[in-house]
């Protein structure tokens, strides 16, 4: 009976619900509205035969549910599976002398349409991934992971128009968001922020601390110069990380959390030698944060460490 559907395996049946005022056919209905998008045309007929039971653990349990029709219709979708790198070579934005001839009247805007489409730049990125959100939503049987897949995506949101994270969505959505939907919180709170996404999104790899000393090279006259302009303890990944209940000045909180969150994650960072617009992967270092007399740098320049592939 089970077996049939998108050709999953069948689950183990060993989920048992409590009792229920509800009718069959209203606790069918009950499911599907609220574990997916609704339903479909044949879709109450289909759990009605099989049972809220097993259509709750198929959901808890999707591997396999998209199917081939999922698969076929989200290859019109080509952002999905790029790599950040390839989106940079494949969706560039106009260059500065294009902007400079536009601004003097050498170009004019449909002479860059015709050079540079618009189905060829960053914003055709999002415009793809909102089309593949509404494809999955409509055409998959696993429509409790597409609904915490964009639950989870909207909680742990990144800004597509800041900088460099406009190339980086689609990896952060496939790497970081979806593989752990149905896993472990802890788990999608680490891989959020540890993506270099979200680490350029709220600037954290440009976090450092107030006492930061950073050494000259060999040539320079001075040894050593202090934090350069701008540059601070990353709060936005700080306060990001703590739930805004807990921050009550009524009970004596002010700064000392969100401070204090911020100095756990300084120095995850993405490797300014390997930013998407330069190589591939995007590697994220987790190194002492520099000036920190509980991290000692250790030799080298500040920030130096071990890192991590996660691109």
């Amino acid at each position: 009976m089970y077996a049939g559907l998108s050709g999953a395996a069948a689950p183990s049946g060993s989920l048992k619900l409590p009792a229920s005022p509800l009718s069959e056919d209203e606790r069918v209905l009950h499911a599907l509205n609220r574990l997916g998008y609704g339903p479909r045309p044949a879709d109450v007929a289909r759990v009605r035969q099989m049972g809220v039971a097993v259509y709750l653990e198929q959901q808890l349990h999707p591997e396999g549910l998209s199917g081939n029709a999922v698969r076929a219709a989200l290859a019109d979708y080509p952002v999905l599976d790029a790599s950040t790198a390839q989106l940079v070579r494949d969706y560039p934005q106009p260059t500065q002398e294009m902007r400079r001839q536009i601004a003097t009247g050498d170009l004019t805007r449909r002479d860059l349409r015709e050079r540079m489409p618009l189905g060829q730049r960053p914003p055709a990125i999002t415009a793809q991934l909102q089309a593949a959100a509404v494809t999955r939503a409509v055409l998959s049987d696993a429509q409790l992971e597409e609904a915490l897949a964009a639950f989870w995506f909207n909680h742990f949101n990144v800004f597509s128009q800041k900088g460099a994270v406009r190339w980086m969505v689609p990896a952060y959505e496939r790497e970081a968001i979806r593989p752990h939907v149905l896993g472990k919180f802890r788990d999608l709170v680490l891989a959020t922020a540890r993506h270099p996404a979200m680490l350029f999104y709220l600037d954290n790899w440009m976090s450092t601390r107030a006492d930061l000393i950073m050494p000259r090279g060999q040539n320079s006259s001075a040894s050593a110069i202090p934090r350069p302009a701008g540059r601070a303890l990353g709060s936005p990944l700080g306060r990001g990380g703590v739930p805004g209940g807990r921050l009550d000045p009524a009970r004596g909180h002010r700064g000392q959390p969100v401070s204090g969150h911020a100095d756990s994650g300084c120095g995850a960072r993405a490797d300014p030698a390997e930013r998407p617009r330069v190589r591939e992967p995007v590697r994220v270092r987790r190194s002492p944060c520099p000036g920190s007399a509980r991290r000692s740098p250790g030799p080298g320049r500040p920030g130096d460490g071990a890192a991590a592939n996660v691109g």
